[in-house]
């Protein structure tokens, strides 16, 4: 079992525009598998056109928006050059939904400010919720980092999922559920993916010590509500 060791909580929430933020670890490097987790909702009511929000590890507070030298790995949550966010207002709770799942969602390290990908994982129809119409969405991923010095890692990724286009998808997740998600082996109402390779293209020097969450658009902004990450072993 799993137990929480770290989390975050914004009281009005917080809101990323064109930006990220960094959640250093309590136990630093002191881990070999770990998830991490956010609550968040787009603020808009439109579509949003070659969006995606990037969440991963990192080796002090720089991350995938640094161009000094760093050390982030991380996963996007849709495909960022093919993944137009649709705004669906047949029903309440409103909510975007993303592309099929004919592209990949590639995953990326970066090292003193060159990014690189290194494999994809197929995600179903995603979706997350509109703000503040509808409450919030979770969004996980688990972490191993294995052997020390060997370049495999293992990622997988937790998301909501949606209904064909133009249907309805329940979308609230209240903070309880959130918690509960952080320590379930396999988080309910909520699709898996992991990738499709694990092997670090450029650093296997694994002294990640921080989450981050980014957004890369300045409009709209993404608001998060919690925060976490759970360790594992």
């Amino acid at each position: 079992m799993a137990f929480i060791v770290e989390q975050y909580v914004g009281d009005q929430g917080i809101q990323l525009a064109n930006e990220e933020i960094v959640r250093s670890f309590s136990f630093g490097t002191n881990w070999q598998t770990i998830r991490i987790g956010v609550r968040l909702a787009i603020n808009t009511y439109s579509s949003i056109p070659l969006t995606s929000m990037r969440m991963g590890v990192c080796t002090g507070l720089n991350a995938s928006n640094t161009d000094t030298a760093t050390d982030a790995v991380w996963w996007t949550m849709w495909h960022p050059s093919a993944a137009t966010l649709t705004y669906y207002t047949a029903a309440a709770p409103l909510y975007y939904v993303s592309q099929e799942n004919s592209l990949g969602v590639p995953a990326y390290q970066k090292v003193a400010g060159s990014a690189s990908s290194f494999g994809a994982g197929t995600v179903l129809r995603s979706a997350c919720s509109a703000n503040p119409t509808a409450l919030r969405s979770m969004w996980l991923m688990d972490f191993t980092k294995g052997t020390i010095g060997a370049a495999a890692i293992g990622l997988t990724q937790y998301y909501r999922l949606s209904v064909p286009a133009g249907g309805s998808v329940l979308l609230d997740a209240t903070r309880g559920d959130f918690l509960a998600a952080m320590e379930a082996p396999s988080p309910v109402n909520m699709g898996g993916v992991g990738l499709s390779t694990s092997n670090l293209p450029t650093r296997t020097v694994k002294d990640w010590n921080s989450m981050f969450l980014a957004w890369p658009s300045s409009t709209p902004t993404l608001c998060i509500y919690d925060m976490a990450v759970s360790r594992f072993t």
